[in-house]
């Protein structure tokens, strides 16, 4: 049996390369995303919560162990990935 995956969520701008400011909640970067890049988001979204799993476990604070994996949370979903494009 496979072990959950850890993961630290990131709530980061994905607008350009150029924009990296990391918000403190998903929240935040939603209303960075609408004034400064003028996105067009919902404005009441349906509140969910990431739950621990058999993929995954999430964390509160970053850690420098190397078995620790950083991903960028979506601010309108539970989805997350491992890199911006």
């Amino acid at each position: 049996m496979s072990h959950p995956t850890l993961v630290v969520l990131v709530n980061q701008c994905f607008h350009d390369e150029k924009c990296a400011k990391k918000s403190t909640t998903p929240q935040n970067l939603r209303a960075h995303l609408k004034t400064a890049h003028h996105f067009v988001l919902p404005n009441q979204i349906r509140r969910m919560r990431r739950y621990n799993n058999n993929s995954f476990c999430y964390l509160r604070n970053a850690s420098k162990d190397e078995c620790v994996k950083i991903h960028f949370a979506c601010p309108c979903c539970v989805a997350h990935f491992e890199a911006l494009i």
